[in-house]
């Protein structure tokens, strides 16, 4: 639902042609929000965010294999991350995926990612899916900071 609505939002902008593909949701939305950045990630002034309690272990985490509570953490986490290092998200956010540029920008997030989960033991995230959540909350905190403004 969450991306028919954000394609025909954004249907007019003459970017979007009927093709067959199959990809993961929130990464075809992080990935679109990405070039709605048109490489410059917005500003959103930071909030308040606390720590996501999350089992020990590896997330890889998809549309197909996500539930509705995992898919709130990895928001809550993604939201936490924006607020707590908005200069690194945007660094991140500005370099090509899979690249070792994006794994220097990872690294540099890591204490914010880190300082966001709350877990006894260590948690492993699939970077595609975070950058994705990342980037799909920063837009949509953008999108309503600018409706609050206007």
């Amino acid at each position: 639902e969450r991306v028919l609505a954000f394609l025909k939002a954004h249907k007019s902008m003459g970017c979007l042609r009927a093709v067959k593909m199959r990809v993961d949701t929130r990464i075809l939305l992080g990935a679109l929000a990405e070039q709605l950045f048109a490489g410059t990630p917005p500003a959103v002034p930071a909030a308040a965010s606390a720590p996501t309690s999350v089992a020990s272990g590896t997330y890889r985490w998809t549309a197909d294999r996500m539930s509705d509570e995992d898919a709130d953490k990895l928001e809550a986490i993604a939201e936490c991350v924006n607020a707590a290092d908005p200069a690194g998200v945007r660094t991140l956010l500005a370099t090509q995926a899979v690249s070792s540029e994006e794994r220097d920008a990872f690294a540099a997030v890591h204490p914010a990612l880190s300082g966001c989960i709350q877990s006894p033991n260590e948690v492993t995230l699939h970077p595609m899916m975070i950058r994705a959540a990342i980037a799909e909350t920063l837009y949509l905190g953008a999108q309503a900071n600018k409706g609050a403004v206007n």
